[in-house]
């Protein structure tokens, strides 16, 4: 037997996208189209609606796309994609690469001679041009044969962020 309380509606032809639970509620109306919610996951879906992903090749072109300079929204209106999927994957692809880049730079510290290294700092303000709001932008290239790697570090102007960039 159930404990008391208010009984679970199923509904029947409805089922969430996201886990496949059929335990939804109507959550209102958007432009005439009824709403879902999931009492299971919390996904808020429209009946019927196609969710699909993008191929993994267009994403790769949208990051390659990044890596060469071009903007977001330059990508999204060239291949026709929404902005918002475009700075989700530069996002997520950022976090990613920052964690690895992270292992392999303390790997290549302590195994390469390093010929030559430059650094420099520049002074940026956020939100608003006052003190408070100001960060340091320190950047490291270091050059190794053929190969340069650049290192970038925000904070403040100490040794703790100059020591971070520098690895």
């Amino acid at each position: 037997m159930r404990k008391r309380g208010i009984p679970r509606k199923y509904q029947e032809n409805i089922r969430c996208p996201e886990c496949g639970s059929n335990w939804c509620k109507k959550f209102g109306k958007n432009t005439g189209k009824q709403r879902y919610k999931c009492n299971n996951c919390g996904r808020l879906f429209y009946q019927g609606a196609k969710y699909h992903k993008h191929p993994e090749k267009m994403k790769l072109l949208a990051l390659k796309m990044y890596s060469e300079g071009m903007s977001k929204s330059a990508i999204a209106r060239v291949l026709n994609l929404p902005y918002g999927a475009v700075a989700r994957w530069t996002y997520e692809a950022g976090k990613y690469l920052d964690k690895h880049l992270e292992k392999k730079w303390k790997r290549l510290a302590n195994n390469v001679d390093i010929e030559e290294i430059s650094i420099d700092e520049m002074r940026s303000y956020v939100n608003k041009n006052t003190e408070e709001n100001s960060v340091w932008i320190w950047t490291a290239c270091i050059k190794r044969g053929e190969r340069k790697y650049y290192v970038y570090e925000v904070g403040g102007r100490d040794e703790e962020t100059f020591l971070k960039s520098t690895g």
